[in-house]
């Protein structure tokens, strides 16, 4: 019983240190990270590049008027979301750029007691990101070598806190990242592994639930933080793999990154 209600507690209010910052502030950068995004994903190019900028504008001028740990943690995970949004449009300097500052960030919270936690998981964040900028864009040596490091930085969180879901899924999206980089090289075998691996893993952290409940609490969350609960993600990752897998012996299949 124990367990179970512990992992319920991890499953509705995630990790109990490191939550993200939340606040009105956070909730309009969030706002102005999707209108972006949708903007991008419309073939508004133009505008999202502006809203990217108008973004980047308010994270520098946070990070040089307000010092504490809580703005800079927002800064940090600001960057880190204007890259994800330049690596969807295959931006490479300009999302280099970004998790660069970000990667700078995080370094520095790492250092702070309450945020290593969280500072940690980020970094490993990035470096997935990174891999999927160049698994999109090249070199695919660059995304072997980021992926390859969001995986070892994921395994080690994973066994200084075994019952972090959370991180356990997005290990499972870095393998499955790094199957897909491994399939595009050719390396037939290793994808199927990592494939394997991934999915595994998903199926070993996430409860079985066949009702749907689970799935409308979630999309619930989501909907009040703004932000898709990473439940809800699990799901991408698994449909991300199974996909890669058939890749392997139906070439139609297209390869989505997670």
């Amino acid at each position: 019983m124990a367990t179970f209600l512990q992992n319920l507690k991890q499953f509705l209010f995630g990790r109990p240190q490191g939550q993200p910052y939340q606040s009105a502030r956070l909730n309009e950068f969030w706002a102005a990270l999707n209108a972006a995004t949708n903007s991008w994903r419309s073939g508004n190019t133009a505008l999202a590049e502006q809203q990217c900028q108008a973004m980047i504008h308010q994270l520098q001028e946070i990070a040089n008027e307000q010092t504490d740990i809580t703005s800079q943690r927002f800064v940090a995970g600001g960057f880190f979301d204007v890259g994800g949004v330049y690596r969807e449009m295959e931006r490479v300097p300009d999302a280099e750029r970004c998790f660069a500052i970000a990667i700078e960030k995080f370094e520095s919270l790492s250092s702070h007691f309450t945020e290593a936690r969280y500072a940690d998981s980020m970094l490993a964040g990035c470096q997935n990101q990174l891999g999927m900028l160049y698994s999109d864009c090249g070199p695919l040596d660059q995304a072997e070598t980021a992926l390859d490091n969001a995986i070892a930085r994921r395994k080690r969180i994973m066994s200084e806190v075994p019952d972090d879901m959370e991180n356990r899924i997005y290990l499972a999206g870095a393998i499955c990242n790094r199957a897909h980089v491994a399939s595009k090289l050719g390396q037939r075998e290793s994808a199927i592994s990592l494939y394997d691996q991934s999915l595994q893993l998903i199926d070993e952290t996430i409860p079985p639930c066949d009702c749907g409940c689970r799935d409308a609490i979630f999309s619930a969350i989501s909907e009040l933080n703004g932000h898709p609960h990473w439940v809800l993600t699990a799901h991408r990752f698994r449909q991300n793999a199974e996909a890669g897998r058939r890749y392997l012996t139906d070439p139609g299949t297209d390869l989505d990154e997670s």
